[in-house]
């Protein structure tokens, strides 16, 4: 099983993000970066690490920098609404940032990431199903 968390404080985002993966992967929320960090510790390898960055207490920057060196074998993908250039550049600079969406990214772009990071990681077969994924995702 291919394991996806996301991270964001906004309840609308998670849900609305999980419901258009959960079709095809196990989807696993946290509303911080310590609850991220305690999923990630746990005995289920995430392969892929959704996360926003601007969220109260530690934000979407200190879970790339402590955890990006402990988990090579995960994918870290930006979904953020942060506008400005100084934090747009830090995200793109990133070592640890495999893409990054902006909000509100559509359907077809977040599961074009997560089929871009399968392969990245050796994992070439391709769920998608065979109708065409579209739409967007409400906040």
């Amino acid at each position: 099983m291919f394991n996806i968390l996301l991270v964001d404080d906004d309840a609308l985002v998670l849900k609305s993000v999980s419901r258009a993966l959960n079709f095809i992967y196990y989807v696993a929320t946290a509303y911080s970066v310590t609850e991220a960090e305690t999923l990630l510790a746990g005995a289920s390898p995430f392969r892929v690490v959704v996360t926003d960055i601007r969220m109260p207490g530690d934000d979407g920057f200190k879970l790339l920098e402590r955890c990006g060196p402990k988990y090579p074998d995960t994918r870290f993908i930006v979904l953020s609404g942060c506008q400005d250039v100084a934090t747009v550049r830090r995200i793109e600079a990133s070592p640890y940032v495999f893409r990054f969406l902006q909000k509100p990214a559509s359907v077809s772009d977040i599961a074009t990431a997560m089929i871009d990071a399968r392969r990245s990681l050796g994992l070439d077969e391709d769920p998608t199903p065979a109708f065409e994924v579209t739409g967007s995702i409400s906040y």
